[in-house]
């Protein structure tokens, strides 16, 4: 996921796609805009717990 970030060139100097790629996520976040979800950046983590707690998993994360 980082690497949509990153523009500059990579330490292995294999970076030219990834390069390309960040310009150009750049450049169409800059033009229509970033997609934010409904409710704020939590909602896709709290939506995934739900879920996870519905199957009988748990979440302890921050402890």
């Amino acid at each position: 996921m980082t690497d949509a970030i990153v523009i500059g060139p990579g330490p292995n100097g294999l970076a030219a796609g990834r390069q390309v790629f960040g310009r150009m996520m750049s450049m169409l976040g800059q033009s229509h805009g970033f997609p934010v979800p409904v409710g704020g950046a939590g909602t896709p983590t709290a939506a995934l717990v739900s879920r996870l707690r519905r199957h009988g998993g748990g979440c302890a994360a921050g402890r």
